[in-house]
């Protein structure tokens, strides 16, 4: 994957992004989301934080090329798109919706998923 004149390479691109989520994860809101999926036993994401929410470089060309973040319940996993170079406050939201995305398409197969003290099970 080749870097666009004045971005920086994949690796650094990476680097910065695992970077602001470090820095990310540790404000209010995804803390507070993390904590009521792990907490109840929803199985959307893998139990451990490092695993869960990672970093890649996206695949160009599809619908990829239009989001900054994706859920992928087949991996219980969230990958934020490094090489769209999000910034510090666009991970923060980014991870707290595919949080919530996480939390939504869990429930609507059937998982039970608690989340600021909501019940919901679908069946």
């Amino acid at each position: 994957i080749t870097a666009a004149p004045g971005s920086l390479g994949p690796d650094a691109q990476l680097a910065r992004c695992e970077d602001r989520l470090r820095r990310a994860l540790k404000n209010e809101r995804p803390q507070a989301i993390l904590s009521a999926i792990f907490q109840n036993g929803c199985t959307a994401l893998r139990k451990d934080t490092n695993e869960c929410i990672k970093c890649r470089i996206c695949p160009s060309g599809g619908k990829l090329d239009h989001v900054g973040a994706y859920y992928r319940g087949s991996k219980q996993r969230i990958y934020l798109c490094a090489e769209k170079e999000p910034s510090e406050e666009q991970v923060e939201r980014l991870v707290t919706h595919e949080l919530v995305c996480a939390r939504h398409a869990a429930s609507a197969i059937g998982k039970l998923c608690l989340l600021h003290g909501l019940m919901t099970l679908h069946a």
